[in-house]
C-alpha cells in the first residue's frame, strides 16, 4: 500500500519533504537534539554545521543537513498550517516550516 499527497489546486502529486535540505532543533527543546543522537552523528560523520543566531529569539541554532536524521522509509502527515509529523518505525518527529523554504525546525521527538 502506498500513500501520497495530492494538491487539487495545482492538480499535481506533492512530496511534502521535497526541497528540504536542512533542519535545526528548536533551541527551547534540547532534549530533541539528544533524542535524535545528533551530537554523536555530528562528531562521527564530521558533518559541517552552520551556527546562526535567530533574529526573533536571539538564540543560537545549529543548521544541519537533513541526511543526518538518517531516516529510511517514513510516513509524513502534513497539517493545513504546513506543520509535519514524520513517523518512523520507532519515533515521531514533529517539524515546522521556517521562513527559509529549504529548512525545517524540529520541535519534539517522541518514542
Amino acid at each position: 500500500m502506498s500513500t501520497f499527497f495530492y494538491d487539487f489546486n495545482t492538480k499535481k502529486q506533492v512530496n511534502p519533504l521535497d526541497g528540504i535540505t536542512h533542519f535545526f532543533v528548536n533551541p527551547y527543546m534540547p532534549e530533541s537534539f539528544r533524542a535524535l543522537n545528533l551530537g554523536n552523528k555530528i562528531i562521527n560523520n564530521q558533518v559541517e554545521t552552520d551556527l546562526v543566531i535567530q533574529e526573533s529569539t536571539g538564540l543560537p541554532v545549529i543548521i544541519l543537513p537533513i541526511e543526518l536524521l538518517d531516516l529510511s522509509m517514513v510516513k509524513v502527515k502534513v497539517e493545513d498550517n504546513l506543520n509535519m509529523t514524520v513517523y518512523t518505525p520507532k519515533k515521531r518527529i514533529y517539524m515546522k516550516p521556517t521562513n527559509e523554504p529549504h529548512i525545517v525546525r524540529i520541535d519534539s521527538v517522541l518514542f
